[in-house]
Order: structure tokens, then sequence, then C-alpha cells
């Protein structure tokens, strides 16, 4: 806190307190250049209207500092470095006289020591005595960091005076502020007097450049004449009201002031003046009391005042008791005639008054005399009183649970305050509390019977700052938002009615399940079991990345998949795990594990990997290599080894024209033989042919960029591939578990862009861009691709939307699921792409030809309006459903499914694997927040599937051969007269096609 050291009494024992007003004057001025340039003196009594004392368009009338010789009455001030003096002059305006230029300086302030008889000067590089002469400068201290702009001695208190507008705290501790400077100038000591006061529009003033002192009173002139002259009182160490400065221009930037009272010719006769004050002194309540007014007739003379009378007329409403001090009262007004007065000589009259009535009352005494009054502006003096009836400012406020820490069977604790405050008692206080719905009231304190569900304390007279407490227990019923609402009331007037009345929403939390379906395996959950990398010494999984997409082998034995951890060294701190039969180990860890050109993984994996039954495992990304030959695809063997499929910068195969690889590679494949399937573009071709997808390791190409022929969607005829997209988690090439078949995502050549976007499955066109999805019911034409897949036994699905926003899936050429449509057979409720623009964001399948689709539906709950669909028959899993993280068969760790991630998912014939993002339990059941807690891999188990040989009879003749085939055939055809199952469905995938026959004969031969 800064220090604030007020002038001692004794410090201003010949300070000019006894001075007589008309003797205190002060000159101000700026450096305004229009209107005229002008010097003032200004009476600070405000008694004589000021003075101008230079003035015109001369630069001598602008006016940076200014001080004053009272002895030799000489005035001095300066514009810039040029130095100027006047004489005093009582009946004209001064005469400037060019003294010289102040060599060095340009002072922003000017002070006279009249006991030194020096003249000092403030400029930018300190304290300067200023030769009066010739004006050349002297530096007596130097002091650059701070920003006298105020300067004055002050003869009473011998020391001088100072406005510092720098927040530098070199040299001065303070920074801004008011300061005495006590001498010697050359090696003065700063002491802070006060911080800068607020402009009159509520701003701290920051610019303060004039100073005057005398009388006991420090005037610090502004150059904005709007704000005025603050004026501090030494005696008093406090700020009073501002004095108004007489010149009128905005432009100036600086301004002075010099303590004056010589200039000055005082005005002669009598000043008589009366002031007046109230007892009480502005309030009675209630009315029928009293009020004694103090009335005080003075003569400031400085002459005998004669024929002195007051004058105090009684307002209405009022009624008068009693006068002192000779005084008599007319029945209409209090009369006093007090004849000579001499000068500083008062008379003291009270009044005392009865109040009747409320309202304002203002009672004004007047003064006159018969002798010549040198100021009549204070010849009345007035004071307001009001008489109100008592008022009390009664509030309410509640305090509830913390929301979210009462489930429902739990006690809600609520404590209600009613406080007043003021300014009198509140008299037959009333508290009304109305209980929420869904509670059932427990007891109180004090203790009251509910009536329905209000509680009504009566707690009396309240005194101003008093209060009453009414706590309430509860049982929470039911979850969701509770609302306590509480009113207070009084025959007391309570002038603001707007905290009578509180009200506190409180969220219960429901009751969680004692089990959960879906499995936790892995998560980012630092708290959970399951974030434990395997075999890192402690290490967890961590969420610098999205969770990779998790791929299964062909027989969902084994799965793969890419996480970040919390390892310290970011370097090292993403890994791909492999899982073989429960069993999960780091395989390849970033920047430790090294590779075949000996030098480890670096930064993130690329998108795609892959695995085959025999634990073999492929994958792609950029190693310690320099940039020119960093990309990789390895495979990993079962014996911990790698083998080098590709490398940037190496020989390409030999159908490339043995080129080099170049630097895009990605969406690894790996065969059951091990043989692997990748993207890779070759260099020293042009960028139109340049990219090119393999399998067989290399040996055999499957597609090259503006070369490979594929058919067109119609059958027609050719088209060659553009591109491939580069193995992203969605869109890429994807190959069963032999390589035989294929699904990729691209773009064909020689299309307009509104059609080019093609899906090719096997050499096929089988979805594309500007066209009808083949053998659907739709109109309107494909506009985009989300995603595409191929499961191990090449089964494939894509899914986008159409020109009209109608969001689909597709599996094996067949739309499965469609936007708007019911999310499996017999539902109500629908998908719908409002809660996520692409609609859909999951599909799988298994080897038994089983299948997921997840989309978003038209659930009214916004934190369970995405499901996972298993084979268009039932919801597998639904946000907000619970996890049991730690899979230890109970729902103990409080978290709920947030969101599904797009295409993070597999399945294998007994369950499904998804990524998804969790919440905690208030923001599932609560509605706290919803607050992404971190990821997981979850797995949840499939229904179990029905006996196959119920649907192989199709045909109903108790004998399964091949005519049930035939049926199966027909009915796929629309004849269903031969066939008697429910549906031509019996593989169960969503669709009535050859799928079916084929399944059909399968069952044919195997029941």
């Amino acid at each position: 806190m800064k220090r604030r050291i007020a002038l001692s009494l004794a410090a201003l024992a010949g300070s000019c307190f006894g001075i007589q007003s008309a003797l205190a004057q002060l000159t101000v001025g700026n450096d305004q250049t229009s209107p005229d340039r002008t010097i003032w003196l200004v009476d600070v009594t405000g008694v004589v209207a000021p003075r101008m004392l230079v003035t015109g368009t001369a630069t001598s009338g602008n006016l940076w500092g200014v001080a004053a010789d009272e002895v030799n009455q000489i005035l001095y001030w300066n514009n810039g470095s040029t130095l100027y003096k006047a004489v005093y002059d009582l009946n004209n305006p001064l005469v400037p006289i060019l003294i010289g230029t102040t060599t060095g300086t340009a002072p922003t302030g000017l002070a006279y020591d009249s006991v030194d008889q020096k003249l000092y000067a403030r400029g930018s590089g300190g304290f300067y005595e200023l030769d009066i002469n010739t004006g050349a400068a002297t530096i007596v201290f130097a002091a650059t960091a701070q920003d006298f702009g105020g300067f004055d001695y002050d003869t009473a208190t011998d020391s001088f005076f100072g406005t510092n507008d720098s927040t530098s705290t070199t040299l001065l501790p303070g920074g801004r502020g008011l300061y005495r400077i006590n001498k010697p100038l050359s090696a003065p000591t700063f002491i802070e007097l006060a911080d800068y006061p607020n402009t009159p529009a509520g701003v701290a003033d920051a610019d303060i450049d004039g100073l005057a002192s005398g009388g006991g009173k420090l005037y610090l002139v502004n150059d904005v004449p709007s704000q005025g002259a603050y004026v501090w009182n030494l005696g008093s160490a406090t700020f009073e009201a501002n004095l108004a400065l007489p010149y009128t221009g905005t432009n100036g930037i600086f301004s002075g002031g010099a303590w004056t009272p010589g200039l000055f010719i005082p005005p002669t006769g009598a000043d008589v003046a009366v002031s007046k004050v109230s007892n009480p002194s502005t309030l009675v309540i209630p009315p029928g009391g009293d009020i004694t007014y103090t009335v005080t007739v003075r003569n400031n003379g400085p002459e005998l005042a004669t024929g002195v009378a007051m004058t105090d007329p009684i307002p209405a409403g009022m009624t008068f008791v009693s006068v002192d001090g000779g005084a008599t009262f007319d029945g209409t007004q209090v009369n006093a005639t007090i004849g000579d007065l001499t000068a500083n000589d008062t008379r003291v009259f009270n009044i005392v008054v009865h109040t009747d009535t409320l309202g304002q009352y203002q009672n004004t005494a007047s003064v006159s005399s018969t002798s010549q009054d040198n100021n009549p502006n204070n010849n009345s003096g007035s004071a307001t009183t009001t008489v109100r009836a008592p008022l009390a400012d009664l509030g309410v406020s509640i305090t509830d649970p913390a929301d979210c820490a009462v489930g429902v069977g739990g006690t809600l604790n609520y404590s209600v305050v009613v406080t007043n405050n003021g300014p009198e008692s509140a008299e037959n206080t009333t508290l009304v509390v109305t209980l929420p719905e869904g509670v059932t009231f427990i007891s109180s304190n004090p203790p009251l019977t509910p009536v329905g569900s209000n509680l009504t304390l009566n707690a009396g007279s309240i005194g101003n700052g008093g209060t009453a407490t009414l706590t309430i227990d509860a049982t929470a019923d039911s979850q969701g938002t509770l609302t306590i609402t509480a009113q207070v009331s009084t025959t007391t007037s309570d002038p603001i009615g707007g905290n009578d009345t509180a009200s506190e929403n409180t969220q219960v939390q429901g009751t969680p399940p004692a089990t959960a379906d879906a499995k936790g395996i892995f998560s980012t959950i630092a708290a959970s079991s399951s974030s434990l990398v395997p075999g890192l010494g402690g290490a967890r999984f961590g969420t610098g990345i999205t969770v990779g997409v998790p791929v299964r082998s062909p027989d969902g034995s084994k799965w793969i998949q890419a996480w970040d951890t919390d390892i310290a060294v970011t370097t090292q701190d993403q890994v791909l795990l492999l899982t073989d039969n429960g069993t999960s180990t780091v395989v390849v860890q970033e920047g430790v594990t090294p590779l075949p050109a000996f030098q480890p993984h670096t930064g993130s994996f690329d998108a795609v990997y892959d695995i085959n039954n025999a634990g073999q495992f492929v994958f792609s990304g950029l190693d310690d290599n320099p940039t020119t030959s960093d990309g990789y695809v390895n495979r990993g063997e079962t014996n911990g080894t790698f083998t080098n499929i590709s490398q940037e910068g190496a020989t390409a195969p030999g159908q490339t024209g043995g080129l080099a690889f170049g630097t895009i590679r990605g969406s690894a494949s790996l065969a059951a033989d091990g043989s692997v399937a990748f993207l890779h573009n070759i260099t020293g071709l042009t960028t139109t042919t340049d990219e090119f997808t393999f399998k067989d390791s290399g040996a055999t190409t499957v597609t090259q960029e503006q070369t490979t022929l594929v058919t067109t969607l119609d059958g027609s005829g050719t088209v060659a591939i553009n591109d491939v997209s580069n193995g992203s988690a969605q869109l890429g090439i994807f190959f069963n578990s032999d390589h035989s078949a294929y699904c990729l995502d691209g773009s064909l050549t020689g299309e307009p862009t509104t059609s080019d976007t093609a899906v090719v499955v096997s050499g096929q066109v089988r979805i594309q861009e500007g066209f009808t999805i083949p053998n659907s019911t739709f109109t309107s034409l494909v506009s985009s691709v989300f995603a595409n897949r191929m499961e191990s036994d090449g089964t494939w699905f894509v899914r986008g939307d159409n020109a009209d926003n109608q969001d689909w899936v597709v599996r094996n050429g067949d739309v499965i699921a469609r936007g708007d449509d019911p999310i499996h057979e017999g539902a109500t409720e629908l998908f719908d792409d409002a809660p996520f623009a692409n609609g859909f964001f999951v599909m799988a399948s298994n080897n038994a030809g089983r299948f997921v689709v997840g989309g978003t539906t038209n659930a009214a709950d916004g934190l369970a309006n995405a499901v996972i669909v298993f084979n268009n028959s039932s919801v597998l899993l639904r946000e907000n459903d619970p996890v049991d993280l730690d899979n230890n068969g109970q729902f103990d760790d409080g978290y709920y499914i947030r969101t599904f991630i797009d295409d993070r998912c597999f399945m294998t014939d007994t369950d499904f694997y998804i990524v998804v993002r969790l919440r905690d339990a208030a923001s599932a059941n609560c509605g706290a927040t919803d607050t992404d807690r971190g990821q997981a891999l979850i797995r949840i188990a499939l229904p179990p599937a029905s006996n196959p040989c119920d649907f192989a009879d199709a045909n109903c003749d108790g004998a399964i051969n091949g005519f049930d085939v035939q049926a199966t055939e027909e009915a796929v055809n629309g004849d269903f007269s031969n066939f008697c199952l429910p549906t031509a469905d019996i593989n169960g995938d969503g669709a009535e096609n050859g799928f079916d026959v084929e399944f059909s004969e399968q069952l044919v031969n195997m029941c």
C-alpha cells in the first residue's frame, strides 16, 4: 500500500490559515491557441470575477509554467523554452517582458523560492535553477524517470510541491501522484500525499500539468478547462470541491498555476452570510418528531455590517415550537433583528419545529444588511429534511445441495435465509417456501408443518441487518431438475421488491444400473485400470490422438490398434497394440522399435494397418531416415522381426519401370499367406500416372492412376481410375482376406467433377457421384461418399448421401439403411441427420453375415440419439449406455457412452467392438454440462444366433433339398407360392437377394 502522509498543523502554523478570503487568489493559464491566449487571475472565493492579466494572439500569452515573486511583485512564466516576466499591476493588464531562452530545457513547471530568492524549473532532465536576468538553466538535480508537470513553492512550509504524471517507481515508490518535495532541491526527498483524483467523468486523472500552493491548500490546475482545478487541503489531507477555471480552449496540452494574492485588490464593505444545519440532519422517522435548525449569521468582513437581520419562514407541514437568541415567531416565520455585526463576528439561533406529515421539507434562512455587501451569494442557507414512514428492504436467499450431489432416495438439505437490509426494522415478517415437486418433506428448523407444498414461517420483527433462517430436509423422489422457491413479505414498506423472492434449481442424479452390457477393454481414463498400457511399466493410454481403428484378423481371434500414451517423451508416446485371444502386447513403439532400415518408427502411424490369422501384421508410416527416404510399409512377423515391403527412395517393382517409391504411401492390407497390398506413388512418372496400388507385396499391380480400366456403372464400357483415396480410416482401398477382391473410393478419368467420384468393387464401378444407386428406389443422384469398407469375407459397405440430403448405407450393392426410415423393423424411432450431418457413422459385418449400422436418430433425448442397430432387428448399443470400464462385472466406474467414433469398429462372430467417447454420470443422468471425459475401446456381446437349419426347409415339405433352394430363389424374385418362411431374407442381412439363395444352398448342404 502507498504511504499517505499529511502535513501536521505545526508545520502549517504560519501557512495563511488566518488570511482573509479576499486575499486568497491565484494566477492560472494554459497554452491554448484559440480562443486568444490568456493568463488569468482567479478569486478562489468566487466573489470577484476572473481578471485577464495577459491576453491576445501573441505567443507571450501561452503559458507552460508560472511562478510568483510576491516580495518583489514579479510574475514569471514560460512558453516552451522562452521565459517571460511582468511587474504586478493591480489595475491594468500586465506587460510581458522577454527574459531569454532557458538553455538546455523547456520547463513544464516553475516555482519561485521566496526564502532563497531563486527561480526554479522542472524539465525533462530534472530540476533546474533559472537565471532571472537571462533565462540560462543550470541543472541542480537529475531526474528523468519522473514527469513533474505541476511544480510550485510554498512559503508557509518552505518546501516545494509537485504533480507527477509518470507511473515509474524509480525515485518515487508511489509512482503517479501528488508529492511534497523537501529542500534542498539539489538533494530532495519526496513524500507522496495522494493519488490523482478522478475526473468529473469518473476516470482516474493521469495528466495534471499545473500546481499552485497557498493558503494551506494546493490547487492542481488542469489544461482541460472542463476538469477544473482539484483542491487538496493540506490540513485535512483531503480533496475539496473542484475550482472552476476561466479559460475555455480545449487545444492546450500544458497548464500552470501560481499563488498571487499581491495581484488582487480586495473588495470593500462587509460580507454577511448565513448557514443552516438540522438535527436530525436529513431524516425524521416516523412523522411526529422534532427538528432543531441551527442558523448561524456571520460577517466575513472586512468592514462593520449594520442593520443586520435574519428571517426564516417555517415550511407548510411543520409546526413552530420554539426559538432562542432573541428571535421571535410571527405565525409564519422566525425574525431576528441583529443590528451591527463586526467583522468575523457571529450570531446563532436554534429553531425547533414539529413534523406533522410525510414529505421532503426545505427550510431556508436569509440574512440582510443595510451596509454594502461585497458577496451576496452567501446571503441564504438551507437545510433539507425528509419525513417518511419506516422502510425495510427484505431479501431472501436459498442455499441448496450442489448439482448431482444427491441421488434419488437421498436427502436434500436446504437453507433459506431472510435478511433485512434496512434501514429500519421489518415488522410482521412472513416467509413462504414452496417445496419442489418430486420431494417428500422430512423436517425443518424451526419445526413447521407443510400445507400442500408450502411451509410458512412467521418471523416477526427483524431489525436492520438482522436475519431469520429456515432449514429444510426433504427426500428426493425423482431425478432431474427440482426447483424450490421462497417469498418474504412484511407489513413495513419495502422499497425494493426485486429481492423478495428467490428460487434454486437442484439437479438430482438418477439411480445407476448395477451392471452394464458394454465392457471396457482399454481407455484413456487415467483413474481406471483399463488405461494401463500392457508391458510399458505403468504408462497409460493418452489422448494426444484420436484412438486408432481397431482391425481384426479374418477369424476374429486377434486385432491390432494404434494408441497414444502418456509417456513424457513425445517422440516415443505412440504404439501399435496387438491383441491375441485376449492377451495384448505392444508390437511397435514410436522412436524405440527398430525397423528393417535400422531406423525406429517416428511420428503418427498411418491410419490403415492390418493383421492376419497367423498374427502377422502390416503398417506404414515414417521412420528416422532422411525425409527423402523415411516413408515405409513394413510387415511385422510372428517372431518379433520386421520385413520391409516398400521404402521411400528404394527401387519399386519391375512393372513400374524400375523407378523408386515416392512420398505417398498407405492402405496397407495383409493376406492370409503373408503377402501385402498397399498404395504407393512412384517417382519419375508424371503426377497424373504415378500412383499405384499393389498386392502380392508389390509383385502385382492392382491399379495405376489414369491407366487401369474398370467397368462402368452400367456395365456398357470401361473407364480409367484417376486416383485412389489415400487410406484414411474412412476412405481408401480395402481388400478381403486373400486379396482376391477389393473395394476402393477414388475418382474416374475423363468424368466431370460433378460425377467423377466413384466406389469400385473388384474392377466394377458400383456407386458413382451424379448417378442413382443401382437397384435402389432413390430418384435423387449420389452427392457424396463418406466411407467405404470391405470385410475379410469380401462383404463391402459404402455410406454417403444424395443430392436431396438423403443419407444411406449400402451393403453388397443393397441399401440396408436410409435416413428418415425406422431404425429397425417395427421401430417408431427414425434415423435422422439433424444431430449429425452425415447421418450414419458405422457399418460392419462378421463372417456369419450378421451386420451393424450406426446412425443418429430423432430421439427426443439429445444424450441418447445415436444407435448401433444389429441386423436391422434391434438396438445393440445406444449413446448414454453405461460402460463397465474395468470389466469387473459391476457398473461401478460411472462412465457412459457420449459418442461413437466414426468407423472405428469391427465384428467377430460373437462380439462387436467400437471406440467411443465417454461422459460421466453427472452428464449422463443429472443434467450437468456434457463434457468429453476420454476415449475407450469397448465390447458388447452379439445376440445369440438362431439355429440356421430352422430356415433350411423353405417350402415346408418336411425335406431339406434342392426344392428349398428353388423356393427361396422364387421368393427372392417375388413368387412366394412355394415359400413358407416369414421372409426371404434368410441370411438376416436386411435384403432379399441372391445372397439368400446362396445361403439356402449352404443350409441344404449343411442341414
